[in-house]
């Protein structure tokens, strides 16, 4: 590291995580953990240290003294919208079919099929819609 703050910062992550001198300062002198955890992450803003393993060694540590419950990073935070946003247009399309079905099968109103379906009549019109426009064709 060319950077001499940088490395004594990555002696000083690396002692507190060896020695849990945290524990110790935490409750010696009383210091408000969110008071810590706000000082972590400036240092960790200002700081870029090369060295995943010593900063995720450190952030584990850190969130487990602190209590914190494990955030998701930026990868995780986006898979888990894909997979909501896929499990939502799925849902949607189970709808369409189950609504299809009730007016073509079962020959129900909108108001019926909405009301058997639990979705809006403007949806149940919307697939109404799409019904005859492809009997057209």
């Amino acid at each position: 590291m060319d950077n001499p703050f940088a490395t004594i910062m990555a002696t000083l992550q690396s002692a507190w995580i060896n020695k849990k001198a945290s524990e110790a300062l935490i409750e010696s002198r009383k210091i408000d953990p969110e008071r810590i955890d706000t000082l972590l992450y400036i240092i960790k803003t200002l700081m870029y240290i090369d060295n995943s393993e010593l900063n995720s060694k450190f952030d584990s540590t850190m969130d487990q003294l602190l209590g914190r419950k494990k955030v998701m990073g930026v990868i995780e935070t986006v898979r888990m919208l894909e997979r909501e946003k896929t499990e939502a247009k799925t849902r949607n399309e189970e709808k369409k079919e189950f609504v299809t079905n009730l007016i073509q099968k079962l020959g129900l109103s909108d108001d019926q099929a909405a009301d058997v379906a639990t979705v809006s009549v403007e949806f149940v019109r919307k697939i109404r819609a799409s019904l005859a426009k492809k009997a057209k064709n």
